[in-house]
């Protein structure tokens, strides 16, 4: 397989991947849900931006957020098991 051949076959399977993706978060309500489950299968916030139609710097924010509220909710686990 030539180069040309496997970089248009990436360009396929990558269009195929963001349409699945698509699909998936479709019934989510909001965009914070959306984020956090594209994320949650490994696509990059800079994808995701562009999946959704919404800035970088939103991504990261909601990402940023969600892993402190992870955070903090594993240390009061964490109180509550000592």
């Amino acid at each position: 397989m030539s180069n040309d051949q496997f970089r248009k076959l990436m360009e396929k399977l990558d269009l195929i991947i963001q349409l699945l993706a698509l699909n998936l978060v479709r019934d989510m309500k909001t965009q914070k849900e959306k984020i956090i489950a594209l994320h949650s299968l490994g696509i990059r916030p800079s994808k995701i931006a562009k999946l959704l139609n919404i800035s970088d710097n939103y991504v990261n924010v909601t990402l940023s957020n969600f892993r402190k509220k992870q955070k903090k909710n594993e240390n009061l686990k964490d109180l509550e098991e000592t």
